[in-house]
This record gives C-alpha cells, structure tokens and sequence, in this order.
C-alpha cells in the first residue's frame, strides 16, 4: 500500500506522519512524503531579475530538503520505507499531478480545524483534498499514541454508495483492534430523512455487512448531522470516526461534502474519509 503525507513541516503534521507510519507498520506500506511551494506573486512582480528568482527558489529548496531530512528520520525510526517529494506551484494541483503519477491507496493529513491559528494553512489545505481528491483520507487533529480503534463509528445517510464505503471502512478498523462499530442516521429538522421506519430497516442492512465485530444501530436526532456525530462520539468515547464522502448527484454533494468537511474541521477525533475510487 502507497501512503501519501502532505507536510508543511508543523507540529500538527507530525501528528499525521506519525499516525501513517503506525498504519505503515501494521500494513506493510510505504510513506510517501510530500511537499509543495509557492512563491509570492508579489515578489515575482517586484523582482524581475531572473537571478533573484533562482537564488530564491535555491534558498527555499535547500531549506526543504532539511525539513525533509528530519521527518525521513522520523519515520525511518518506525522500520517504514520513506520517499520525499518537493515541487513548486500550487498545493493541490501538484498534489493531484502526484497522485496520478503513483495512485496513492490512503493519504494522512494533519487539520488543525475551524478553530485552529492555521486554518488557512494546512486547514484549508486538508478541505481541498476532501474536496477534490478522490482518495480514502485519513485526518488527525491531534497525536494519536496509539492506534488502537477498539470503539468506532459510521454515520451513515444510508444509501447504496455508503454501503460500499461502509464495508471498506470495516476492512479498515479490522487491522487496529476494533472491537465495536456504532451504525448511526442522523434526523435533523432541515435536512431530509426517509420516515423512521424505512431508517430502521436501512440500519439493520448496514449492521448485516458486520462480522466478527459488536455492531449497534442507531438513529438520532440533532439540530445538525454534524453535532450529532460529535455529540454521539463523545457519548459513547469512540476512538474513530468513518464517514463516506462518494456521492456524485450535485444536490447531494452540497449536503454531504459540507457535513464531511465541518466534520473534519470540528471533531477532535481522527476521521477516516472513504471516497469513491
């Protein structure tokens, strides 16, 4: 398995190389190290010298590939294999030429969420891949010591597609210890459910797909889908959260990609976001 790091070299994204070299142990995987630069379009309208703009991004790559250096070690400290990768140009762009260029299986990326000092650094960057990339992506706010993934969940609106990314989130957890999945709907007043009933019924295929694991259902009510998953995570102290992020339909994908997205800005848990590929 190929495990691509975005890093901008913070704390934050430490936490997310060490997360995928845990992940990289358990699987046999190898890291792939990422990161890309952009230079101001100010200095390059103020300096047309071609001289400067060189020294500059000679400047800016040595500095890089020492940052890298240290987070090689990080990882090579793990028993992982580790490769770097540096461009200039704009983040998501590069990475997305990447990704076509290796065909990643998982990426690790590092949020510091809505409430964050750096939102608009590695936060926002974290958005677009949700966004944009068409990749099962792992997201962490903090340090994760262990990864031990005894309680998780799913919530799920319960549609065919979910179905198909719930059971590779099963296939996920099974390798970290899991020993309880929690199937979850949410009813909220503005957004539309199908009658409790049919939910129930929709619930109980989902816990069908389950084995060798304690699988509970349930259906709730919250005044947001995504208060609701964290209000139920923190109820039930689940270690991880999986949340499908394939719906095509453009009506959909305004509800489901904005609930996927304010759960990876909000929940202090790592989420494992599963997309169609």
């Amino acid at each position: 398995m190929k495990i691509l790091v975005p890093t901008d070299f913070s704390e934050c994204a430490d936490f997310a190389l060490d997360a995928a070299c845990k992940i990289a142990q358990k699987t046999s995987s190898e890291i792939y190290l990422f990161h890309s630069a952009t230079v101001p379009q100010d200095l390059i309208y103020l300096n047309k010298d071609s001289g400067f703009m060189d020294d500059l991004k000679s400047r800016l790559e040595l500095n890089v590939t020492s940052l890298m250096s240290e987070r090689i070690k990080m990882a090579e400290k793990f028993g992982v294999k580790v490769q770097s990768h540096f461009e200039f140009g704009k983040f998501l762009k590069r990475v997305q030429e990447y990704d076509e260029e290796q065909d990643f299986d998982l990426v690790v990326m590092g949020s510091y969420g809505a409430s964050g000092k750096q939102e608009w650094f590695i936060g926002s960057n974290t958005q677009k891949l949700v966004r944009k990339l068409r990749k099962n992506i792992f997201v962490v706010k903090e340090a994760v010591e262990e990864l031990s993934f005894e309680k998780t969940m799913f919530p799920s609106n319960l549609t065919l597609e979910d179905k198909d990314a719930f059971v590779k989130f099963l296939e996920f957890i099974k390798l970290f210890d899991a020993k309880e999945v929690h199937i979850m709907a949410v009813n909220t007043s503005g957004y539309f459910t199908q009658p409790a009933t049919m939910m129930l019924e929709l619930l109980d295929d989902f816990k069908a797909l389950v084995e060798g694991l304690e699988c509970q259902t349930h259906f709730t009510s919250d005044y947001s889908v995504e208060a609701g998953i964290r209000h139920f995570s923190e109820e039930y102290s689940i270690n991880l959260i999986g949340i499908s992020n394939m719906v095509n339909s453009p009506i959909k994908r305004i509800f489901q990609g904005s609930n996927v997205e304010m759960l990876v800005n909000h929940s202090d848990l790592p989420v494992l976001v599963i997309s169609k590929t």
